[in-house]
């Protein structure tokens, strides 16, 4: 109609939030004390009209963890805790909002008591001026690495964990090895060997290894100084292989037996040899402990690692009665920590394999802590040319105090590797004391009546740093225990030939006690490889003062023929001289302090306006040697005499 007509009416309209729901993704998980968690969202949603942001309505997350407005829970975990449930609750924005709720469960677990532990070889080895590089490897994976002290021109990738560079200085360096991560602190202690530059190899490291028939070898590292070229090893047992140029023995023993096997190890400066003893055992059999029987350390002093020897491939170790401070890994058998007790502490170790448990026993000999300054000589050699009568290499020593142990050695062909032309064929060592003949030896591997077998004597050579011996060679060696006074070693044969030879001998206790007091050495001075040359090693931590002599003239007092005429002596601390002396009467240290000092230490008086030589001097723990030589290139006998002064 027109107009038209109109009519209205209220009405209400509700429009209502989409539906809001929730999905359990995940029902319940384990996280790890340290180990951050993997991003994941517990619960997620559908539905709703707005932006949906999470939270925790019900419970707390433990510290360390946080969840998002996204739904998801980062972070990591400090607190381990029991399986807890918590609810989460999922909001939109829309007015009304919605809201949807879940429930899971959160586990935390306390860090896994995984062992962090430090894999073998603890032993290294090199040349001065070449690259170097070792690696630390241990399981499970470190997150730091730490070694000190680094010899010179070394350092440490502590992300990595190699050890690399150009080492400097020549010499037998004790490194503590490192590594940390969640699981705690893993240490071992790596013997490093660097040896000068145009220097035969020599072998170093553990010389004995075992197998069980049928099952993977090893494998084992030949580990010798003076970046060796080349490696070989004589009579393997069967079914073993030794790669030439990276020095390993791998493979599947196929018989049981006891092998002893030449290692041989080369560069351009020559060869040496070393005997590595190879235990296999039938399988099915539980082990048997075949490492050293005896080891040492001292209070408050990172503990060298030992290393459990077992055949039959065992699966774990255990050690009772370890002093304190001390613990075993219970994967790798290797000894390690810091000892906080002194005393003679017997071990039972036992190693198990799915056949049963062998035991074996380790004798530790732990010193008391180095709390007051102190320092004592702890090794003497002499090296000349040794031949029978006035000619022979005779070396005194004079021990302080009962129950003193020592590694003495004589040495001939074991010199040849390190380039001397005319060493003594087959010395024979006789060692004297007080009342006569105490011991003799003439080939190092054959056991005298009550002496250490070759073993024990291998194995305690490297521990005090002496180079080894070749196998079956006609070196002689001895361990034992000597008490308080003079004694004396002679390397004497009858109708024996001459040649030049080297006397040692090794303070081996790590012990306070019965020490060296005074060292000599008395043979014929001649020129080049004649000449007289004493090693002397002085540990501790103060510096020791010495008198040194260097005798010739007033040994005709004493009925020595061909004296000779005029010595002077040199002491040199690697290559560099640090003293020396012509005649005893002039020079640093005036003839009353030098007749003062002989006096107070025993030593015999030497005559009056005498061309012997001597001098007073004060040394830092540390190795030394000491040349005695002719004026002019003269030839005769001489001694070459070191005192401690206390």
């Amino acid at each position: 109609a027109v107009p038209p007509a109109t009519s209205s009416k209220a009405f209400s309209l509700t429009v209502n939030n989409a539906g809001l729901s929730t999905t359990l993704a995940v029902a319940s998980t384990t996280l790890t004390v340290g180990t951050p968690a993997t991003s994941f969202t517990p619960v997620t949603s559908s539905g709703g009209t707005g932006a949906v942001t999470f939270a925790v309505t019900a419970g707390t997350l433990p510290a360390g963890l946080s969840l998002s407005s996204a739904g998801a829970i980062t972070g990591t975990p400090s607190v381990a805790s029991v399986a807890t449930n918590y609810t989460i609750t999922a909001t939109d924005s829309a007015v009304p909002p919605a809201t949807s709720s879940k429930a899971f469960s959160l586990t935390v677990s306390a860090t896994p008591s995984i062992p962090l532990s430090i894999a073998a070889p603890y032993a290294a080895a090199g040349t001065v001026g070449a690259p170097f590089s070792y690696t630390i490897v241990a399981t499970p994976a470190p997150s730091d690495y730490n070694s000190s002290p680094l010899p010179a021109g070394l350092s440490l990738n502590r992300t990595t964990g190699l050890l690399s560079g150009t080492p400097t200085v020549a010499g037998t360096f004790l490194v503590t090895l490192e590594v940390r991560n969640q699981s705690g602190t893993g240490a071992a202690v790596l013997t490093l060997t660097f040896t000068p530059a145009s220097v035969a190899p020599i072998i170093t490291g553990v010389l004995s290894a075992p197998g069980t028939v049928g099952l993977s070898f090893g494998p084992y590292t030949i580990v010798a100084s003076g970046s060796p070229t080349a490696f070989s090893a004589s009579s393997l047992p069967s079914g073993l292989v030794l790669n030439p140029v990276s020095g390993v023995i791998t493979g599947t023993p196929v018989a049981a037996g006891v092998t002893i096997v030449t290692l041989t190890a080369t560069n351009a400066a020559g060869s040496s040899t070393a005997g590595l003893t190879i235990t296999v055992t039938p399988a099915g059999l539980a082990p048997l402990f075949i490492s050293s029987p005896r080891a040492s350390g001292a209070v408050g002093v990172t503990f060298v690692t030992y290393v459990s020897l077992a055949t039959g491939t065992p699966s774990s170790f255990n050690a009772v009665g370890l002093p304190p401070g001390l613990s075993i890994n219970p994967l790798t058998g290797a000894i390690n920590g810091t000892p906080t007790a002194a005393g003679t502490f017997t071990v039972t170790l036992s190693a198990t394999n799915a056949t049963g448990t062998g035991t074996g026993t380790l004798t530790l000999v732990i010193a008391t802590a180095l709390t007051e300054p102190s320092s004592r000589i702890v090794n003497f050699a002499a090296r000349a040319i040794s031949g029978p009568g006035s000619e022979s290499l005779i070396m005194g020593f004079v021990v302080s105090g009962d129950g003193k142990n020592l590694l003495v050695r004589g040495i001939g062909p074991g010199l040849t590797p390190y380039g001397v032309i005319t060493a003594l064929a087959d010395p024979f060592l006789t060692l004297y004391g007080p009342t006569g003949v105490i011991a003799t030896n003439d080939d190092w591997q054959i056991n005298q009546p009550g002496q250490a077998d070759s073993l024990l004597i291998a194995a305690t050579a490297a521990r005090v740093g002496a180079f080894a011996l070749p196998t079956a060679s006609k070196d002689s060696s001895l361990l034992l225990i000597v008490n308080n006074g003079a004694h004396t070693t002679g390397l004497v044969r009858p109708n024996s030939t001459t040649g030049v030879a080297l006397t040692e001998i090794y303070d081996t206790d790590v012990a306070l006690g019965a020490r060296l007091t005074n060292v000599s050495a008395r043979m014929n001075v001649t020129a080049g490889e004649g000449t007289l040359i004493a090693g002397l090693v002085i540990a501790g931590n103060a510096p020791k003062t010495v008198l040194i002599r260097g005798v010739g003239p007033t040994l005709s007092l004493f009925g020595v023929a061909g004296v000779l005429a005029n010595p002077t002596i040199t002491v040199f601390a690697g290559s560099n001289s640090i003293a020396t002396n012509d005649d005893w009467e002039t020079g640093a240290s005036s003839a009353a302090q030098i007749t003062a000092a002989s006096v107070r230490v025993g030593a015999f008086a030497l005559q009056a306006g005498s061309k012997d030589a001597a001098l007073l001097v004060t040394l830092e723990p540390g190795t030394y040697t000491v040349q005695v030589t002719g004026v002019a290139n003269t030839t005769g006998v001489a001694l070459v005499e070191i005192y401690d002064t206390l």
